[in-house]
């Protein structure tokens, strides 16, 4: 199956995609699944905030996708 026919099948999708503001390795990884996700009609809008706003919008779950702070590879 294409994916034309995949998003022709598919209805539309937004996600939320919370960043740390200044983390240049998130926002590079982020570029590139932002890119995966469209080529199959997900449109993953990016939002780079503060760590102030940050901390508080995972604490109330207010974003599709995140990356969580790790000791090892960003996930």
């Amino acid at each position: 199956m294409s994916a034309a026919t995949v998003r022709a099948a598919c209805k539309s999708t937004t996600l939320d995609f919370l960043l740390l503001e200044g983390n240049t390795v998130h926002a590079a990884i982020e570029d590139d699944i932002r890119a995966a996700l469209a080529v199959i009609g997900i449109d993953a809008v990016s939002r780079s905030v503060d760590r102030e706003t940050f901390n508080a919008d995972m604490v109330a779950g207010n974003y599709d996708m995140v990356f969580s702070e790790t000791w090892g590879a960003p996930y």
